[in-house]
């Protein structure tokens, strides 16, 4: 891909259900492929909630990890105690509960939106939470000039 098209040293994966167990267990043990993570209704139950226990560990010991990761999932996949909501929040909470500085993470759950229904909000409400450093204040936007705008991509 690199060496036939233009393309940014910024990666993301993404993925829902087992594609969201994936794209988690990637963090984990490859965390130097992407920078940006879309976790989807990420079927975080598989073989006893297994990827929650790696990911203590692996928060203890891989502190500072500069990533931005979303976490979405509807509302109607399960109740807050039971299911893959309950089984998201365990793993969200071993994030919170490592204290990584330089993780932006975000986690939203849907209204009205089952297991395949959610993917569409959590994939826009992902690329917005880790492309969020791309925001223009409206003054910027009203006073846009070349200059300006170079001074800033560049920082």
């Amino acid at each position: 891909m690199d060496t036939n098209y233009r393309t940014n040293s910024f990666r993301v994966l993404e993925g829902h259900s087992l594609g969201g167990l994936f794209t988690a267990s990637t963090l984990l043990e490859k965390p130097n492929l992407f920078q940006g993570y879309i976790i989807m209704s990420p079927a975080f139950w598989w073989n006893g909630e297994e990827l929650t226990q790696s990911a203590k560990a692996f928060f203890t010991t891989q502190l500072n990890q500069e990533k931005k990761l979303f976490f979405g999932i509807g509302k109607d996949e399960s109740t807050e105690d039971f299911g893959m909501r309950k089984e998201l929040a365990n793993f969200i909470n071993v994030i919170k509960e490592s204290n990584q500085e330089k993780l932006l993470y975000s986690h939203k759950e849907f209204e009205n939106e089952g297991h395949m229904s959610s993917t569409l909000l959590s994939n826009y409400h992902g690329l917005r939470h880790i492309f969020s450093d791309l925001k223009y204040s409206d003054d910027f936007i009203s006073n846009y000039n070349d200059e300006v705008f170079l001074k800033k991509k560049k920082n």
